[in-house]
Formats: C-alpha cells, structure tokens, sequence
C-alpha cells in the first residue's frame, strides 16, 4: 500500500486538529501571502514545519469559500494535502517549497484583477490541486535523463514524443491516483461527471506545465488573436493553462532577494543533474554543465527569452491581469538590469 514512497495507510486516518495546521505566526503568513506578490516560502516551511503547500492550500481553500460551495471534506483535504507535500522529495529546487511557491503565484494571477470571476467554482479547485501537485514526486533530473538512461518512468511509454515529457505524465498519474485513495478521496462525493471534469483539467494543466510544449502553448494564445472568450469552457481552459505554466516560471517576476535563491537552487539542481550525466559516461546537457557564469547568464537571458513574452501574451489573452503584467515586466527588468550589472 505505498505510493512515491508513502506508506498511504499513515494517511487514510490522518486527523490535523486546527491549533496543529495553524498558529497564530502561521495565519499571519498565509494571510500576508494571499495579500502580496512577493512570497517566501522558506518562511512559511520553517514556520508551519515543513508543510507549506498543505497550510497554504487550505488557506486558499478557505479565501475562495470551496469547501462549502463544493462540499469539500477539510479532513480528507488535509490529509490529501499532507501526503501531497510528504510525496514531494528533497530535491535542491522541485520540492515542496517550490510547489507551495507555485500555487501561491498561480492564486495571485487569477484573483489580482479578478479573472477568478470568469471562473467556476470546479475549475479553480483543478487549479489549486495542479499547482500543488504539479511537481509531485519529481526526482531532480529531467525527462530527457531518464529518457537517456532507460529509467522506467520513461520505459511506460513507446513513442519518443511521450518519452520527452515522462515527468509531466508521472505528476498527473501520482495526482489522479492520490484522489482516489479512501481517506483522501476530495471530490468522490462530486456527480461523475464533475469528477470526470476535475481530473480531465488537472491532468491537462499540469501535461502543459512541460516547457517542450511552450511554444505549442503561445501559439494557442495567439490564435485567439485576442481576449478569450470566458463563456466559452475550451478558452476558460486555456487561460489556465497559461496561468500555471505562468505560474511555474514566475521566480523572474519576484524580488532580487527571492529570485536569486530560486536561480541558485535551480542552477544547484542542473549542476547535480550534469554531474550524474558525467559519470555515467554521458554527454552532459548544455543547462548542466557546471559553470556557474554560464548558469546566471541563462537565468538572465531566460527572462527575455520565455517569460516576458509570456506574460504579454497572457495578457492580451485576459486583459484583467494586464496590471499584473506590467508589474511582473517592471520587476523582470529590474532583475535583468541587476543581472548585467553584476557582469553576466
């Protein structure tokens, strides 16, 4: 009965009272994070003990009233959410700080100038589990890695197209599996075909969060050729889409303090991950390679490259988040700039 390393049983009857999922420091951060762009989640880990994307979660839960509007148990979603963060391992940059880090930014694009409105009450809760498990089980190298040295998470599939986005295709099944455990099971009491809608839209947001498919991702917004339109479900769906890939990059968007230390862990990860490439007598992958000049200049140029256009592009497919836009462009610059000035 175990499951990404969990013994699932330990979770089945899991009970969190309230004085354990929250203190008084811990309420104050959630709240602080749901109010500002700039989150730390090494404070709230340090705050909560260990659990940020549970206590963040829930606090999201709460601001957008889901577990009355959808009937959502609280202590099956906090045992879900506490498997989730446990499922998530130690790695230098894809662990649960990561992810709380994601699902934070993915509320805060949605609800700053109120495209969460434009929503129903089902897909803001696929969002909030994508951006929670989007990562989940991530092992610190990539597809391409396990792809190369016939790991079996790429073994399950024949076509190479598949192989190249092996990660994304384990996230989505670790997450869909994890919603059926008894015990952790949030939208069981949900009509089948609300089930069904759920799993279909967490299952593709998180697919879209693989950076092979970002091109396929901006030519879909530019083929709106403009603002979508919100009464139609398969726009409402790309416009999530585009807010958890968003979402995932978006430690370019954050304050020096904040983006530096994701760009080291980042750069930490590639480096261990190239160092494994090494001794396996492998051609080491060129964002790898540990040079750490070489890294930071790619974490700059990484701006320009994907996210700026991204986010004016998201932009014109929502003109809601535009002030956000112009937020997130005035920060990138000002990274880019400090970039530059200390020589890369």
């Amino acid at each position: 009965d175990g499951f990404v390393g969990l013994d699932l049983s330990l979770y089945k009857s899991l009970n969190i009272s309230d004085d354990k999922v929250s203190s008084e420091r811990v309420s104050a951060l959630c709240k602080q994070a749901l109010e500002t762009w700039d989150f730390d989640p090494w404070e709230l880990a340090d705050a909560c003990g260990g659990a940020p994307l549970r206590v963040l979660s829930e606090a999201m839960m709460d601001r957008f009233g889901l577990f009355s509007k959808l009937s959502i148990d609280r202590t099956k979603f906090r045992r879900l959410f506490t498997a989730a963060g446990d499922a998530y391992s130690s790695t230098l940059y894809h662990n649960q700080r990561h992810a709380a880090d994601v699902l934070h930014a993915s509320f805060h694009i949605l609800t700053h100038g109120g495209a969460d409105g434009d929503m129903s009450n089902l897909e803001i809760l696929s969002l909030i589990i994508a951006a929670a498990f989007h990562d989940i089980g991530h092992p610190g190298v990539n597809s391409s890695f396990l792809r190369h040295t016939d790991h079996p998470l790429a073994l399950m599939h024949d076509e190479e197209q598949q192989q190249a986005a092996c990660l994304e295709d384990y996230h989505a099944k670790v997450c869909l599996s994890l919603l059926t455990v008894d015990g952790l099971d949030i939208i069981s009491h949900l009509k089948d075909e609300d089930q069904s809608l759920v799993r279909s839209i967490v299952t593709e947001l998180i697919k879209e969060t693989y950076m092979g498919r970002h091109q396929a991702l901006i030519n879909r917004v530019e083929a709106v050729g403009g603002a979508c339109d919100v009464s139609q479900s398969s726009h409402r769906r790309l416009f999530l889409d585009a807010v958890l890939h968003l979402a995932d990059l978006s430690n370019v968007c954050k304050r020096w303090d904040l983006h530096i230390k994701w760009s080291h862990a980042v750069l930490s990860e590639f480096f261990s991950q190239g160092d494994l490439e090494a001794s396996e007598g492998m051609a080491v992958s060129a964002h790898c390679v540990r040079d750490v000049r070489l890294g930071r200049t790619n974490q700059k140029n990484f701006i320009y490259t994907f996210v700026s256009p991204l986010c004016t592009l998201i932009a014109s497919l929502n003109p809601k988040i535009k002030p956000l836009d112009e937020r997130f462009q005035e920060q990138m610059k000002a990274n880019y700039q400090r970039w530059a000035e200390l020589g890369y």
